[in-house]
């Protein structure tokens, strides 16, 4: 009995963890998001940036930005500097689809 009850608050303490992290991240993201769309606005309409400078300079705000609220201290890599490598990968390579899509709706589709 003491088995079930202890493989039972094992499996709530998982769930509160899991929740605790589904919101921050939600968070942090959300307002990431806001940050992004904001410098967007901001440095086409305002600062009269060309559209795809705009969106590399909001990418990388948001990007920063989220990367240093991160929330989730897992490190899956020891080395800080192959983290660092290995979290610009994936960086570039959103900065990269997202510049590709964002031209291709502005030179073909019109948006």
């Amino acid at each position: 009995m003491k088995r079930l009850i202890n493989k039972i608050h094992t499996l709530s303490i998982l769930k509160y963890e899991t929740f605790t992290q589904a919101a921050k991240y939600l968070i942090v993201g959300g307002f990431c998001t806001v940050l992004d769309f904001a410098m967007l606005f901001i440095s086409t309409y305002f600062a009269r940036l060309n559209y795809l400078t705009s969106s590399i300079i909001s990418f990388m705000s948001g990007t920063v930005l989220n990367y240093y609220f991160s929330i989730f201290k897992l490190r899956v890599v020891e080395n800080l500097h192959h983290e660092f490598f290995y979290c610009a990968i994936i960086i570039a390579t959103g900065l990269g689809i997202i510049t590709l899509l964002i031209w291709s709706f502005a030179e073909f589709i019109g948006l």
